[in-house]
């Protein structure tokens, strides 16, 4: 059988996680797809630095349709949309009635997500990513390569383009990979989405002390998913919670860790 790891990866602090359920409902247009605050890019930024070697070398990085996952997928990850190897696809979704799991349409978000990273790239604030790409031009042509394979056949079977079944997307992913002989990816998405459909409870254990009390991950956690699989099945071999993440406090600033050491914390 064939191995796959995948790092599944919550999206950072965006408007929707600190915004009262009542507001984004009254202000619906107002909320759809957000984007992360701006105390999540820094600190997007510092747990991209931070993690450990074998998350970081990862061969490729895939992201939900959403602007925030783009997005921190992109501060996460920067040299993987320098190299062309950071791409949307669909399935991965966040789920719920709410606007935040609205997404735009991938040329109006690709004209948000340019505008942005030039901004990232103007600010300094990012100093890797800074490093990456130094003209606008740069940071549009890495973009516009971001949803080359969303419309790629292989994803035709997915049962559900918002929020797919996690046997159904592996079955997909699988077929992509393996052609290109890639068996480490990250994926950012989503709390609902990684809590209902891809944490094992059952592996939990004492892990759960990292997670939240809902069980959802913190914003930028990891969790750390073994797979082995053939064409007649596919077999989950481990799962890893990483002790890592950001949260927004009272005043909705963004802190961040890896263990009991704080990285980052917004002024």
């Amino acid at each position: 059988m064939k191995s796959l790891e995948i790092f599944w990866v919550r999206h950072s602090v965006s408007k929707a996680n600190i915004t009262p359920e009542f507001e984004k409902m009254l202000f619906y247009l107002k909320y759809k797809d957000p984007a992360i605050v701006d105390g999540a890019e820094q600190g997007s930024c510092n747990i991209g630095e931070k993690l450990d070697k074998r998350v970081k070398d990862n061969e490729m990085v895939f992201c939900s349709e959403m602007r925030r996952a783009i997005q921190t997928a992109i501060l996460m990850f920067p040299e993987k949309l320098k190299q062309g190897k950071l791409k949307v696809i669909p399935g991965v979704q966040e789920t719920g009635p709410g606007p935040e799991g609205v997404s735009y349409n991938p040329e109006t978000n690709k004209k948000y997500i340019m505008k942005w990273g030039d901004l990232m790239r103007e600010s300094g604030g990012c100093s890797k990513y800074k490093k990456l790409f130094k003209t606008r031009e740069e940071v549009e042509v890495a973009v516009n390569k971001i949803y080359s394979i969303i419309n790629n056949k292989v994803w035709e079977k997915l049962d559900d383009s918002r929020s797919a079944t996690e046997y159904c997307l592996i079955r997909c992913l699988t077929s992509y990979l393996t052609k290109k002989d890639i068996n480490k990816v990250a994926i950012v998405s989503h709390s609902n989405y990684i809590r209902d459909e891809i944490m094992v409870k059952e592996l939990l254990g004492r892990e759960i002390r990292y997670i939240r009390k809902d069980k959802r991950l913190y914003n930028n956690q990891i969790l750390d998913k073994k797979y082995q699989y053939d064409n007649k099945k596919i077999e989950v071999i481990g799962q890893k919670i990483l002790n890592l993440g950001c949260v927004f406090d009272e005043n909705n600033k963004v802190s961040c860790y890896k263990g009991k050491k704080q990285i980052f914390k917004e002024k």
